[in-house]
């Protein structure tokens, strides 16, 4: 992750990342379409040992999540919006920036923006401002190393500030059960305590390529309760 010179030209690596994410979103609509059979039928005999299978990760999900929060403690991260370029990407700056969120996320937005800290350092410039509806997130390309490029997404002020919330409240759940995602966590540095852990060798982790671009929509609905997914959409 040194910031080397590209191998190619910068629109010939870009190139290749865009194909990378086509191949990951058709692997994607591929195990969606395969996978919608388990959540919604109809069964054959041979999906048996399947859906018990799924059964049992649905039950040990649903106990580390738990029903879903009550309210978020939402945020903004430190890095750049839909709206928000890397050079105007503070937290005053987000909170006077141009209001942009997609549908969904601005009906969960409308009901939580006026009990959080946002409302209340926010200044006349929103007041009666619509937020604008957006399609989606866009996407770009940031360097992964000297030889490629990764695909990243720059979101709406409010849905980022949404999936702060969300995350925390994931994170708060999964503490109590042994489970640290943030850097600290029972002293240790979250790397530092993963490096003890695998010193026990009934722990193992693999590395797969794109991993995080193939998990699809149907698994994540067949794998969380109902209202975690609904939060999620």
């Amino acid at each position: 992750k040194i910031d080397l010179p590209l191998s190619k030209d910068k629109s010939e690596l870009e190139a290749e990342c865009c194909a990378r994410l086509r191949k990951t979103e058709l692997q994607c609509a591929a195990t969606n379409a395969r996978l919608s059979r388990m959540s919604f039928g109809p069964y054959e005999p041979k999906d048996t040992p399947m859906l018990e299978f799924i059964e049992r990760v649905k039950r040990r999900v649903s106990r580390l999540l738990g029903p879903i929060p009550h309210s978020l403690e939402c945020g903004f991260g430190p890095g750049a919006t839909l709206g928000n370029p890397g050079h105007l990407s503070t937290i005053p700056d987000k909170i006077q920036s141009k209001l942009q969120a997609t549908d969904a996320a601005l009906r969960l937005w409308t009901d939580l923006y006026r009990s959080s800290t946002w409302y209340k350092l926010d200044t006349s410039i929103h007041q009666g401002q619509k937020p604008e509806i957006v399609r989606s997130a866009r996407f770009f390309t940031v360097a992964k190393d000297a030889l490629k490029l990764r695909g990243a997404m720059l979101s709406p002020v409010i849905n980022g500030f949404l999936q702060k919330g969300i995350g925390r409240a994931i994170k708060a759940r999964l503490i109590p059960q042994g489970i640290a995602i943030d850097r600290r966590a029972d002293g240790f540095e979250t790397p530092s305590h993963h490096r003890e852990l695998v010193k026990d060798l009934s722990f193992a982790t693999i590395d797969l390529s794109d991993a995080s671009n193939t998990i699809s929509r149907e698994l994540v609905r067949l794998l969380l309760p109902e209202q975690w997914f609904l939060l999620l959409d």
